[in-house]
């Protein structure tokens, strides 16, 4: 078993299994299992039969729109303009009428005249007429089937010349809670929306759409087989999708309960709930692909038989439109994937991935942020691999304390690459595994208390990655922590500046430090003494720390050539230092050189360490060049601006730490100093923080943002 004597990971652990009990909403179903169907004068009858209108009149709020049969540029019923126009009553607390309704009412003798996209009358026995009024959403089509009202298998309201005998097609209550539930397909299909579709038009009030499967329930057919819900639709029978714009259920929660079959939500963004905004428990696959939910109790819960597949989807977008308690919480019994998410601004949590009942399969999580959450940012739990993929969980609040902004605990191997863990309330990282751990290109910084807290059962590899600036109110604040039951391998790895150790390692076997920095920690700055096998030190870096090292490591220098560990060696080739006059495109070779130092001709200078590749450009900037002016109690000492470039354009950050290090200038030595950036989005300066003056006269600072820094004196 792992041996924390110092960082305890058991008490995290069972912190998360009450939280995630706790904090997990509960759905709340109502009674009869469905939404009321909207209100109307006569229910809508079942297929095959038709209603005759009865000439009898409508109140009404408002005229009734009548273009609303479809949502698209296609031609309209209307009202003929010779027709005698009978005046509609209108009373302000009346309920909204449907376009059945109206037509319903409409006085004998009423004429109906459907037109073209040029405005010319069609014949209403003709079959362009009859796919105009049938068109509308939204509809159901069997999968594979293109939407039109009433071919291949799709749904047709039924429109008799005078009144939709079926259902309403503006209505997706009445589409799904009147006709589907009562005539329920047996075969897998698609719910068509058009984008300009808003549920709060259908005055349901904040009723759920609650679609419950299963024996006895409502949908216990039709919840056999897969479910897509499509938003987005442009209304064309070509099914054309508009991403951007999104169909709205604006105040209705949507709610699939105990489905069989696979469920896929496209397009669609759930607001304002007051619950749960999407609510899906399924024995088959879910899959969600542009979907926002925003301004809930909690943005989506999700639970799965088979596998959960989310991607270019936002549960809570910022502090504006965050949930009020969590953006997102997952379980599945297979893979978990999520791609280009967002849950960031939430009341408490950013995403729950994973069920610590289940303890499920495979999860993965890449391109995805996890930002300025109320307490923590991201927490995943599997039965198997983790693997993080530049994922960004910073400026989390951090209010439970224990946990961090990322919190992996798994049975199998934890993979993290290219990844942000900064500025976090309470640790940046924390990795428990019960098999190996590697981190690459990570970054820990600015984090209170830790930057990060590793526990493995197998082998642990952390390599060019940063763990710097950590702090704490006790002064034992931790730059990285590692226990493993195995070897430990740290390969260009920065702890510096942090109000404790830099690095503390324990190992059942080896543990080998190469070409690192530990300095200006304020205790020590590699901790080796709890290795019980060789603790080397290869090329490693110290200076202004409390302590050097503690224990008996092995003093080695291979010139930062190769790293051997257990099983596998890794290259550690030497930095290209690339004088430069300011201004020049160098660049960045990842191939031949483990990073770039660029250097100006007064001494300050930049270091881009791999993975940060293609071009870097490195420019003096004079004090009458900045973007504005320092303000007090700031004065000018020297500036700098990193650009990097890819595929022609200037990117704003990269995926690992550089180092901005600026030499004093010359009679400015034992000024106190700190360095600031420029924010060209809030159009401000902004101190950043963990900066250290060297022994060397220079004074320095990680950062994962390029652009204008200044060296200032305070």
């Amino acid at each position: 078993m792992l041996r924390y004597s110092r960082f305890v990971f058991l008490s995290s652990v069972i912190l998360f299994v009450l939280l995630v009990s706790v904090a997990r909403p509960m759905a709340v179903y109502a009674d009869d299992g469905a939404p009321p169907p909207p209100a109307t004068e006569e229910p809508v009858q079942p297929p095959m039969e038709e209603s005759e209108p009865d000439g009898t009149p409508v109140e009404a709020t408002e005229a009734p729109v009548v273009d609303e049969v479809s949502m698209t540029e296609m031609p309209v019923v209307t009202e003929e303009p010779a027709a005698a126009v009978t005046e509609v009553p209108v009373e302000e607390d009346s309920e909204e009428v449907t376009i059945g309704e109206v037509l319903e009412a409409a006085p004998e003798g009423t004429q109906v005249v459907v037109l073209d996209e040029n405005g010319e009358a069609l014949p209403l026995v003709s079959v362009e007429a009859a796919q105009i009024v049938q068109s509308g959403d939204p509809m159901w089509c069997p999968v594979g089937v293109t939407p039109q009202a009433g071919v291949g298998g799709c749904t047709d309201p039924g429109w008799n010349g005078v009144v939709y005998t079926n259902y309403d097609p503006t209505s997706f209550v009445d589409l799904v809670f009147n006709y589907l539930m009562n005539n329920q397909p047996n075969q897998a299909g698609v719910i068509w929306i058009e984008r300009t579709y808003n549920s709060s038009d259908e005055a349901v009030g904040v009723t759920p759409f609650n679609m419950q499967g299963g024996a006895g329930n409502p949908f216990s057919l039709m919840s056999q087989y897969a479910l897509t819900i499509q938003g987005g639709w442009m209304g064309d029978s070509a099914g054309t999708i508009d991403h951007a714009a999104p169909s709205t259920f604006d105040g209705n929660a949507l709610q699939i309960i105990n489905w069989g079959g696979n469920v896929t939500i496209n397009d669609i963004e759930f607001l304002n709930t007051g619950a749960v905004g999407l609510l899906v428990e399924a024995q088959g696959d879910i899959t969600l692909s542009n979907v926002d939910s925003n301004g809930n109790l909690a943005g989506a819960d999700l639970d799965s038989g088979g596998n959960i597949d989310i991607h270019s989807s936002t549960f809570g977008a910022g502090a504006a439109s965050g949930n009020d308690l969590l953006g997102l919480t997952t379980a599945a019994a297979g893979n978990t994937t999520l791609f280009d998410v967002t849950a960031s601004g939430n009341g408490a949590f950013g995403a729950f991935l994973g069920d610590l009942a289940v303890f499920g399969g495979p999860i993965t999580v890449s391109e995805s942020h996890f930002d300025r959450n109320g307490a923590i940012g991201l927490a995943i739990f599997s039965g198997s691999s983790i693997t993080l993929s530049e994922v960004t969980a910073s400026d989390n609040a951090g209010a439970v304390i224990g946990l961090a902004g990322a919190n992996l605990i798994g049975d199998g191997p934890i993979t993290v690459s290219e990844s942000h863990f900064d500025r976090n309330g309470f640790g940046g990282l924390l990795v428990d595994s019960g098999s190996k751990v590697s981190l690459s290109g990570v970054t820990a910084n600015g984090n209170a208390f830790y930057g990060a807290n590793v526990g493995a059962a197998g082998s642990v590899w952390v390599s060019h990655s940063y763990f710097d600036g950590n702090t704490d109110p006790l002064g034992e604040a931790l730059g990285l922590g590692i226990g493993s039951d195995q070897s430990i391998t740290l390969d260009h790895v920065s702890a510096s500046n942090n109000e404790g150790d830099g690095a503390w390692l324990d190992a059942f076997e080896n543990a080998t430090v190469v070409c690192s920095q530990f300095q200006n920690n304020a205790s020590v700055g590699v901790d080796g003494w709890n290795v019980d096998g060789t603790f080397a030190l290869d090329d490693v870096t110290f200076g202004g720390n409390g302590m050097d090292y503690d224990g008996t490591p092995v003093f080695m220098s291979g010139g930062c050539k190769i790293v051997k560990g257990k099983g596998k060696s890794s290259s550690s080739l030497p930095f290209h230092i690339v004088p430069v006059s300011g201004g020049e495109q160098i660049e960045l070779d990842c191939k031949s050189y483990s990073g770039t130092k660029l250097i100006l001709p007064n001494g300050d200078r930049v270091i881009l360490p791999c993975p940060i590749h293609d071009t870097g450009i490195l420019t003096g900037r004079p004090a009458d060049q900045l973007p504005a002016p320092l303000g007090a109690p700031f004065a000018f000492a020297s500036a700098l601006e990193v650009q990097v470039i890819r595929n022609g354009e200037v990117l704003s950050r990269v995926n690992i730490g550089m180092t901005i290090d600026f030499k004093i200038p010359d009679g400015m030595q034992g000024q106190e100093f700190t360095i600031l950036s420029w924010d060209a989005e809030a159009s401000q300066w902004v101190e950043v923080s963990g900066g250290t003056q060297t022994g060397d006269g220079h004074f320095m600072v990680t950062s994962s943002f390029t652009g204008i820094y200044v060296l200032v004196t305070k």
